[in-house]
């Protein structure tokens, strides 16, 4: 053996916990699990899209069973509109027999009688 110490200069290390050797993995295991979430993410995103759609899509079925209610109930209404229209027709028609009534009994008995109205041409 040489007295010589040993020569300065890079030397080859074979250990598993030199140093540099763990910084591999690491890196390994992010690359991936942002990749994890990203398919994640987007599959959540498409079951909440398709739920939103089925929603949507209930939601359009009960707008157009609500218009068609609403059409029915307008149709009613215009016929009651129509019914009241008559009957107040008929209730103006008896006010004004009743009013020609009254003024025929305030009328004095001795009184010659008054001359009917003539009646309105037919139309």
């Amino acid at each position: 053996m040489s007295s010589r110490p040993a020569a300065p200069g890079p030397r080859l290390v074979y250990d598993a916990d030199a140093p540099g050797t763990h910084a591999a993995t690491p890196a390994r295991t992010r690359t991936r699990r942002p990749t994890w979430i990203a398919i994640a993410l987007v599959a959540a995103a498409l079951l909440l899209a398709a739920f939103q759609w089925q929603r949507a899509t209930a939601l359009e079925a009960r707008v157009g069973e609500l218009g068609r209610a609403l059409a029915t109930a307008q149709a009613e209404l215009g016929a009651r509109r129509a019914q009241l229209d008559a009957i107040r027709a008929s209730v103006d028609d008896v006010r004004k027999r009743v009013e020609g009534l009254a003024s025929l009994a305030a009328e004095p008995p001795t009184a010659p009688p008054a001359r009917p109205a003539e009646p309105a041409p037919p139309h």
